[in-house]
């Protein structure tokens, strides 16, 4: 969906606070109902789909290549994060500078991911100084609805989960990297497990605050402040985010905190579950794949 041209009136302020505090929303959902995700893995290992209802499409595609180590440190490899939002999303997505919305995305999956980073940076050096993985996780927006940064970070961790890293050996200063046919690839080495985030809309003055979790375009348009909550699907908050420039009672936040964090933490077992189960699948073809080939 693309952003709204124009801000929203006094009038449909009032009527969509009066909406929220009777627990009315325009999409039907409860105030505390996230919209269920659907993720499809329609390729190579790392490439995922995020479909959520019929208005959010999200591409994530994770790579890894033979690189140099960090120029931070020589022992240990790179991780970095793009982002891209199609033009049929807005009219305003041409070449050039990124936007607000792709800034303020970026921020989120970067502390979300690399603030400490999710994989283990050491683990993707191969020789010290010589050769090590670069891993880069691309993101495509190509329609949306709002909830970007929950949905994105959720395709983001899907992608990274499901990617496979070559098999690679080093004799001497020579590294060898197979084909997945000749030798079965690895996970890429994550650190802590998955993450999700929830996002919360809070509406109305302090004192009288509606919480709204995952607020959908129109409401973020509403919002007086926005609250994001990321967790690992441990149950551990590793990272709370306010915005939007409205007061709001801390009793509020602590009460945001809680149960979206709960959510986020669902959230990113249903994730891991499901990137699992493709894994499964694709287990036995690529076994009888190589098999085929050592009879050759």
């Amino acid at each position: 969906m693309p952003p709204r041209a124009l801000s929203p009136s006094l009038n449909e302020r009032a009527f969509v606070l009066s909406a929220l505090r009777s627990s009315l929303r325009q999409s039907g959902r409860s105030l505390s109902a996230l919209r269920p995700y659907d993720l499809i893995f329609p390729g190579s290992h790392g490439s995922v789909h995020l479909i959520s209802g019929s208005t959010t499409l999200i591409h994530a595609h994770t790579t890894s290549i033979l690189s140099l180590p960090s120029s931070n440190n020589f022992s240990e490899g790179t991780f970095s994060v793009s982002i891209s939002l199609s033009p049929q999303l807005s009219p305003n997505n041409t070449p050039g500078p990124p936007s607000q919305l792709e800034t303020t995305l970026q921020a989120h999956l970067e502390a979300a991911l690399q603030r400490p980073s999710i994989l283990a940076l050491d683990a993707l050096c191969l020789s010290a100084g010589q050769s090590a993985w670069a891993v880069t996780l691309t993101i495509h927006i190509l329609a949306a609805d709002g909830g970007l940064e929950d949905a994105c970070l959720a395709a983001g961790v899907a992608s990274l989960l499901h990617a496979r890293m070559a098999a690679s050996e080093v004799v001497g200063r020579e590294v060898r990297v197979f084909e997945e046919r000749e030798r079965e690839g690895g996970a890429l080495p994550l650190v802590g497990g998955a993450v999700a985030s929830v996002g919360v809309g809070i509406f109305g003055e302090e004192g009288e605050e509606v919480v709204v979790l995952d607020p959908d375009a129109g409401e973020e348009d509403l919002v007086e402040a926005r609250i994001a909550v990321v967790a690992d699907e441990g149950g551990e908050v590793r990272r709370i985010r306010l915005g939007g420039g409205g007061a709001v009672d801390a009793r509020v936040v602590l009460g945001v905190v809680k149960g979206a964090g709960e959510q986020a933490a669902e959230r990113a077992r249903w994730v891991r579950e499901r990137v699992r189960e493709d894994l499964e699948k694709r287990k036995g073809t690529g076994q009888e794949e190589r098999r085929a080939i050592g009879d050759r």
